[in-house]
């Protein structure tokens, strides 16, 4: 019952991410500046720039929701296995994802979505690591 808590947090980061993405997409920068690229299509390189823009605000809304996570619930837990649990709603709905497009189907576009599907099933395994990593070197000795 202990690790109901991150579970739970990982509904609400699913949820946090569909807005923000929702949000980002109507006022993103990027959208500008795609409709001015000429010869914009599937296989253009610009696609990547959009993979940069979505891992970012993907890391930093992760990263957030860690933060709050361990500032509201400083008993719950805070190892592995609560990251997984609450990594789990998003690697369910990654993988649903994945498996209707499929896996590189061939161009540009199609690579880049399924780089960020992939991405957004480990983001938060990854930002644990990275702080116990840090953690680990900032300790004293």
């Amino acid at each position: 019952m202990k690790y109901l808590t991150p579970f739970l947090c990982g509904i609400a980061l699913l949820i946090a991410l569909i807005l923000v993405f929702t949000l980002t997409a109507s006022y993103s920068p990027l959208s500008s500046y795609f409709m001015t690229v000429p010869d914009f299509d599937g296989n253009s390189l610009q696609w990547w720039w959009l993979a940069v823009y979505d891992n970012s605000i993907l890391i930093i809304t992760v990263a957030l929701v860690l933060w709050l996570y361990r500032h509201f619930f400083p008993s719950a837990p805070y190892n592995v296995k609560a990251m997984l649990l609450m990594q789990l709603p998003l690697a369910l709905s990654s993988a649903t994802a994945l498996l209707h497009s499929g896996f590189f189907p061939g161009n540009v576009y199609q690579d880049v979505i399924t780089v960020n599907r992939i991405f957004f099933a480990v983001v938060v395994v990854l930002l644990y690591a990275c702080h116990r990593i840090i953690r680990n070197q900032s300790a004293p000795r």
